[in-house]
């Protein structure tokens, strides 16, 4: 069986050789995004302007959620098989993941303060954020706590299992408790609940910040080979003396 693919290493030189293109890209579709819901879509009739924070808020709140999704599969598979490669993924996603769940919060609670009257408040939706928000800061302080290895992707593939159970809440909170947040705007069995000229921005949105997420956690993913890289050459050059 070839386990070649399984090597972090060997990814290396790919990483290099894609990721600006990648990043660019998307880029560029995150650009034209923002630029057409910001400055080209019509007001909202009940919200006026303050709904364009909606092309920012929306993706970093979906990617928050899919991001730790992956994040939580790769700590299943390094659990059950073991494969470094599978927990150095799930580490490269703990700081991307970290930064568009704060992203959620701040824009949603700039959001809040015009249509509900308030910045914060403690309903489901927002506390369950707020939970995962707090576990993926655990997350990022057990990672650089930990200096050994082995220890540090088995602890931190563990407290991410145990977050996993907060991402069904915070999806179906608005439909379980009585809540000031709205529905889910877009949906996949449903017709999206938002004007075609307010939607076709926010896809182009969605699409570019997720490539941007998939950017940053593959440079994540190439300076954790680079740290895993060092790390063994000075071991060894401490075992050689």
């Amino acid at each position: 069986m070839n386990t070649k693919w399984l090597l972090p290493e060997n990814y290396i030189d790919k990483l290099n050789k894609y990721s600006n293109i990648f990043a660019a890209l998307s880029f560029v579709i995150v650009s034209i995004g923002l630029t057409w819901g910001l400055f080209f879509t019509p007001f909202d009739f009940q919200q006026g302007m303050i709904f364009r924070i909606i092309y920012l808020h929306v993706p970093a709140a979906f990617l928050s959620l899919l991001l730790y999704s992956f994040m939580a599969m790769f700590s299943i598979l390094y659990l059950v098989f073991r494969v470094k490669l599978f927990g150095l993924l799930a580490l490269s996603i703990i700081p991307v993941n970290f930064s568009f769940c704060l992203i959620a919060i701040i824009t949603g609670s700039l959001w809040g303060k015009p249509t509900w009257g308030t910045y914060w408040i403690w309903d489901a939706r927002l506390t369950s954020m707020f939970i995962l928000w707090l576990t993926l800061t655990g997350l990022i302080l057990l990672k650089t706590s930990i200096i050994q290895e082995k220890r540090k992707l088995l602890s931190c593939s563990i407290l991410a299992l145990l977050g996993a159970i907060n991402l069904p809440i915070i999806h179906f909170s608005v439909k379980w408790w009585a809540t000031l947040h709205q529905g889910s705007t877009l949906t996949i069995l449903q017709k999206p609940s938002i004007a075609p000229t307010m939607l076709f921005p926010l896809i182009i949105c969605l699409i570019g910040f997720l490539g941007l997420s998939i950017t940053f956690t593959l440079l994540q993913f190439h300076n954790q080979i680079l740290q895993m890289k060092i790390s063994r050459l000075k071991l060894n050059k401490l075992f050689s003396e």
